[in-house]
């Protein structure tokens, strides 16, 4: 039968109920023309026929078609749903819209559908599920609702046409994609609504930046990594952690793909991308965390490439250069430390003293002449527990010649009371020895001489006096001095 001008179909009485139904028979032809409007009250339609489209169909109920629909080409025809669409057999779409209008709707069937334009319309938490490929060949709008593709793929035919959204987004399981179809080289951003709730806080857009021609695959997967094979504790060196509340699919054919990923103010522990090589998750450099708002992190895939991604905390690393030997007449030495500092490390030296700074790679050390601070110096980098890095280099001081005072008044008031050299924290006594003028041993050992003999006091006069240091080096190295000369007590 033919349909022409305006028709309203409105089933009542004891044909009113939620099982009611429409059928087109097996081989029965409808046709709906040009401004003609046609309502399924309460109403299920049911095509096991030809269904040849050009108005406005409404349909309080849900659409099966199991032969032939087939929509022209006149720039306003119109099918609206309120319930499920389930297409088994051919289905074309001409130019026409096809409007989801109910709470919770599904595309089901044993074929896939491509629409022309495809309006999920909704609130916020009302879901439409995709449990069949299907594709957009022009407009898609999904207003505040969510869109779930599942396990299967949303195409998006000519995705330089940008999807119609307030807060809707865009949700996959795992093996679902999102694939965008580029005809035309686009400039400016493209946006890619991706998330896996209704919080603020998991919509997780990609932005494209000015995608050549090509084909993009994109998946979210709201749940830790493990769940679907890579495990989120297997790392790389280069890593401490990756984000495991949810992680990202990305596939490239023939063109390269520059885009960036919206982070929050939570998540500024992470600040690379890391990527599953198939056993480990692994940095990848070229990705680029900027800090602005909002905070994004930028990546550029190369072709023909295939990535699951996740936001990466990174493991610092510490350097603090070479060990130093410091000769006499030096004040300075400049210490070379080097390594990685992600952007939310602190850094530090330990001790500070006599360091130009405390949180660079490169202090300048100043000698506290002649008796300052030396030893080991402790550069620590901090990510967070777990992921810390240290490295220690050493400053000694080696002089040719120790001074040695040539007098000393060991008369109790504390002053020059114990004839002994003065040494650097990195120099040893290994023997003292003193002499008086007639060749007897008056004193051997290592705690300095205090002016007695035999335990009364020495006479005053000039000796002579003898001893070993020992100064450490770096590495072990220990160059032995022997310093001899004349030694005048005085009381």
């Amino acid at each position: 039968m033919r349909l022409k001008g305006i028709i309203l179909i409105i089933l009542i009485g004891c044909f009113c109920h939620s099982n009611a139904q429409f059928f087109i028979s097996n081989n029965g032809v409808v046709s709906i023309k040009d401004n003609a409007l046609v309502v399924l009250n309460s109403t299920n339609l049911i095509n096991n026929g030809y269904l040849n489209h050009a108005g406005f169909l409404m349909i309080d109920g849900s659409l099966t078609n199991n032969d032939s629909v087939i929509c022209t080409s006149n720039g306003n025809n119109v099918i609206q749903l309120n319930t499920d669409w389930t297409n088994n057999d051919y289905f074309e779409s001409g130019d026409g819209l096809v409007e989801l209008n109910g709470a919770n709707q599904s595309i089901n069937g044993t074929k896939s559908s491509s629409f022309y334009k495809l309006y999920a319309l909704g609130n916020v938490g009302e879901v439409k599920t995709v449990n069949v490929n299907i594709a957009i060949e022009d407009t898609l709008n999904i207003t505040d609702i969510e869109l779930a593709a599942t396990t299967n793929v949303i195409t998006l035919e000519k995705a330089e046409i940008q999807i119609v959204r307030n807060s809707g987004y865009l949700s996959t399981d795992f093996n679902g994609v999102i694939s965008e179809n580029f005809k035309t080289d686009f400039v400016g951003n493209a946006i890619v609504p991706m998330g896996y709730s209704t919080s603020a806080n998991d919509f997780k857009p990609f932005t494209l930046h000015s995608p050549a021609i090509g084909n993009y695959e994109f998946s979210l997967y709201g749940n830790a990594p493990s769940i679907n094979g890579q495990d989120e504790l297997s790392l790389e060196d280069s890593l401490c952690k990756i984000q495991d509340f949810y992680y990202y699919k990305v596939k490239t054919s023939n063109a390269a793909l520059d885009f960036s990923l919206t982070l929050h103010t939570d998540e500024d522990e992470f600040t690379k991308l890391g990527r599953w090589d198939g056993t480990e998750w692994d940095k990848v450099t070229a990705s680029n965390r900027v800090y602005n708002i909002p905070n994004t992190m930028n990546y550029n895939q190369p072709a023909g490439v295939s990535n699951y991604l996740s936001l990466a905390k990174e493991r610092p690393y510490a350097y603090a250069g070479e060990d130093i030997v410091m000769v006499s007449g030096m004040n300075t030495a400049q210490i070379d430390g080097s390594g990685l500092k992600p952007a939310t490390a602190t850094m530090y030296w330990d001790p500070i003293e006599n360091l130009s700074c405390s949180d660079c790679f490169d202090p300048i050390f100043y000698y506290d002449s002649p008796y300052g601070t030396q030893g080991k110096f402790v550069l620590t980098i901090d990510n967070g527990p777990g992921c810390i890095s240290t490295d220690t280099m050493e400053i000694v001081y080696w002089r040719k010649k120790v001074f040695i005072q040539n007098a000393f008044t060991p008369n109790e008031d504390d002053i020059n009371n114990v004839f002994t050299p003065v040494l650097l924290e990195n120099e040893e006594m290994l023997e003292l020895v003193v002499f008086n003028r007639w060749g007897e041993l008056v004193y051997q050992g290592i705690e300095g001489w205090d002016g007695t003999f035999s335990g009364k006091p020495a006479p005053q006069g000039v000796y002579v006096y003898r001893m070993i240091i020992n100064q450490t080096l770096l590495d072990g190295f220990v160059p032995r001095a022997i310093k001899q000369g004349d030694l005048t007590l005085l009381r």
